[in-house]
């Protein structure tokens, strides 16, 4: 307003909307500030009387029902300023919609290019991708496979071409996968190569300590009864010698099994010999014939004549030297 207030009666008088305009400074209610303050300090009353008291207290009354009119009127105008101000940003608001909108509609021809775009981007990336994941494979053993699929792996390794054209800016990518892939598989082939040489050391000491026990079998039974030894000789007999457990060294187990039942059959003859010859013995009674000899002396003795026996039955006497050996013996001994 060009022309500031003077009195509370304009005050009351303005409308929100002049009033919101009237208020702009504060300048602008200065005159009725100082009207009211004339009016209210111009009286001097008595404080010693009554009425002096209650005057002051009108006084004071008054000018808080002025303060009340104006703010009363200063508050209506903020109200209707705010409601104009809620009317306005809901008019921006929608303004700022309409135009978005119309943007939106303008960009969403080149924002549907650009999504099919990074589409086709995400398929291409993606195809590389999983080629390099392929390659990875290749290389991810499981300690399963046979020597065989070790080499088959490393042979594909090494006839695939990693090309600038087939894997664009993830060539590198794809060169670094197939080294790898190609270490890890020729590392498994090193360690298959390692266990599968122990494992067959393994089996051939197995294999020969296996025909070391057939051999063995004719000495472990010196010690054992006639009987005893068929019963040997015969679960030897029986003893089923498995292809795929001997491999090359079946023949080796087959002639070692053939030696061991021919001395355990020929021992235990021996060991029948000897009873049959001990019954003999215990059967003549000439003491004149009779000498003791120790235990360990007698079967000294057997362990010598069952060796003459066997070389006898081996056919010792057709042996060129064997007369000139005989010619040797003591008359006594003879």
């Amino acid at each position: 307003m060009e022309n500031p207030l003077t009195s509370l009666d304009q005050v009351l008088a303005l409308s929100p909307e002049t009033a919101f305009e009237a208020f702009q400074s504060k300048h602008s209610v200065e005159k009725v500030i100082e009207t009211v303050r004339n009016e209210a300090l111009s009286e001097v009353p008595d404080v010693e009387t009554r009425k002096g008291r209650e005057r002051i207290g009108s006084l004071a009354r008054k000018v808080s029902e002025s303060k009340t009119a104006v703010v009363k009127v200063i508050d209506s105008a903020l109200v209707d300023a705010e409601s104009q101000v809620k009317a306005v940003k809901a008019t921006k608001k929608h303004v700022e919609e309409q135009f978005s909108g119309i943007r939106s509609a303008v960009l969403k021809p080149r924002e549907e290019w650009q999504a099919i775009q990074e589409e086709l981007e995400r398929k291409r990336q993606e195809g590389f991708l999983t080629r390099i994941h392929n390659i990875k494979l290749l290389g991810e053993t499981t300690g399963q496979e046979t020597l065989s699929e070790l080499n088959d792996l490393a042979e594909a390794l090494d006839l695939m071409t990693i090309r600038q054209d087939d894997f664009a800016e993830f060539t590198g990518d794809a060169l670094t996968a197939k080294e790898n892939a190609v270490k890890k598989v020729n590392d498994a082939i090193v360690k298959y190569v390692e266990l599968e040489t122990q494992r067959q050391a393994l089996h051939e000491q197995e294999v020969t300590n296996k025909i070391n026990e057939i051999r063995l079998m004719p000495m472990q039974a010196l010690e054992e009864p006639a009987g005893m030894v068929v019963e040997l000789k015969e679960t030897l007999s029986q003893l089923m010698l498995d292809k795929g457990f001997y491999g090359e060294r079946l023949e080796e187990a087959i002639s070692a099994k053939s030696e061991a039942i021919r001395q355990l059959d020929l021992l235990a003859q021996q060991k029948e010999e000897l009873k049959d010859n001990a019954r003999q013995e215990q059967a003549i009674e000439t003491p004149d014939d009779m000498i003791e000899i120790s235990l360990q002396e007698y079967k000294h003795l057997l362990e010598r004549n069952s060796v003459l026996t066997a070389l006898e039955q081996q056919g010792v006497d057709n042996w060129e030297g064997y007369s000139e050996a005989m010619s040797l013996i003591p008359d006594k001994a003879a």
